[in-house]
């Protein structure tokens, strides 16, 4: 595939919104271009919102299976939070 420059556009990894996707990126000037599929999977995951439920006396959410595939989170794994400024961060816990 061709970029506007003339060059070759190369398959690579590229970050999106902070996710790895494919697409392909030209050496010569830098231009990048997306998988369109990839780039809709990861707006629709982006754009969901949970509902807080309550089981005994914990709260629950669920984690929709596109943002635990985006993210690789998977049954099993341990996840840890962190709370920074009224946000909450979920992500996977570092194995020691």
């Amino acid at each position: 595939m061709k970029c506007h420059c003339g060059k070759t556009l190369k398959e690579s990894k590229l970050e999106f919104r902070g996710f790895l996707i494919s697409g392909f990126k030209c050496s010569n000037c830098g231009q990048e271009l997306f998988n369109p599929y990839e780039v809709d999977k990861v707006r629709k995951a982006l754009n969901k919102q949970v509902k807080a439920r309550k089981i005994a006396h914990s709260l629950v959410i669920t984690l929709p299976k596109p943002v635990a595939s985006l993210v690789k989170i998977s049954e099993g794994d341990v996840l840890q939070w962190l709370v920074s400024k009224n946000k909450l961060i979920l992500q996977k816990a570092s194995v020691a």
